[in-house]
């Protein structure tokens, strides 16, 4: 199976496989709470993970829903970035962004060992911190699309990524939902900063989507591109941006079939408007 896994303290673990051109390259970074040294919350057995390997609503394997293990060989490679994200909330979060400097490390490592294979990236929670303090120190169009689940990140940190060289040629979406609006306003009284926090929404950037498959409209145009979303299952919960049945299968579209899906297709529209197809005038420009 292509899949290779890293740590933020030891880089890759093992030598970079080869996978045809054109085949993507896709990151996956865990959030709070993970640890590869600490065997009972090792991400490396459980969300990043081949195959599912434990119980639970919340045991999903990123890999298998994104594509790997399915014996293509253009399915590509899978990079299974861990990072220390226990212990405290603020040691972790200071944890993710010294996390990002390695994780730029293994980008650049797995650019220049396999050139011209687009990069992606999926992060959940404080791996967002991750990828994004990453994306500062890449240079341009290292990375193509990113998606970020319930991000734990402040808009003033989101935008200055963005406004990196990498950060200004890449796409992200940033999916947050009303089940994950307990933990927003947590991480804004654990860590108060001058601006609100990312899950409240960023905008104002055209390279930026801010999507909530809470929204009918997003669940319509999801399903008309074959990736249904099912309907809010909790009232309360960190995980429903990966745990929720259908998400998983947007993002592989997302990150393996760019061009099946631009962004602009998921933008919402004024209220009482439903989503066009991008075939149809009227819509923005794409992203």
């Amino acid at each position: 199976m292509p899949l290779l896994n890293a740590t933020a303290e030891a880089g890759l673990h093992g030598p970079v496989p080869h996978v045809p051109p054109g085949a993507p390259i896709v990151v996956m970074v865990h959030g709070y709470r993970f640890s590869p040294s600490v065997p009972a919350h090792d991400p490396f057995r459980h969300i990043l993970a081949p195959a599912r390997t434990q119980p639970g609503r919340h045991a999903v394997p990123w890999p298998r829903h994104l594509g790997f293990g399915r014996g293509d060989p253009m399915e590509g490679l899978g990079l299974c970035f861990g990072w220390e994200a226990r212990g405290t909330f603020w040691h972790a979060h200071a944890e993710a962004w010294r996390a990002g400097v390695s994780l730029a490390r293994a980008v650049e490592t797995l650019r220049h060992a396999l050139p011209g294979r687009p990069v992606h990236a999926v992060a959940h929670s404080l791996g967002a911190r991750v990828v994004l303090s990453a994306l500062r120190l890449l240079p341009p169009h290292a990375v193509d699309r990113i998606v970020l689940m319930s991000p734990a990140e402040h808009r003033r940190a989101a935008r200055g990524a963005m406004s990196s060289p990498a950060g200004r040629t890449c796409q992200v979406i940033s999916v947050r939902s009303t089940e994950n609006r307990i933990f927003d306003a947590a991480l804004q009284l654990l860590v108060p900063w001058p601006q609100p926090v990312v899950g409240l929404g960023l905008g104002g950037l055209p390279n930026w989507l801010d999507l909530d498959p809470c929204e009918p409209a997003v669940r319509e145009v999801a399903a008309r591109h074959g990736c249904p979303i099912a309907r809010r299952r909790w009232r309360i919960c960190h995980h429903s941006s990966y745990a929720r049945p259908g998400l998983m299968r947007l993002y592989r579209t997302l990150l393996r079939e760019p061009a099946r899906l631009p962004l602009r297709d998921l933008q919402l529209p004024p209220r009482g408007r439903s989503l066009a197809p991008s075939s149809k005038p009227g819509m923005m420009n794409p992203v």
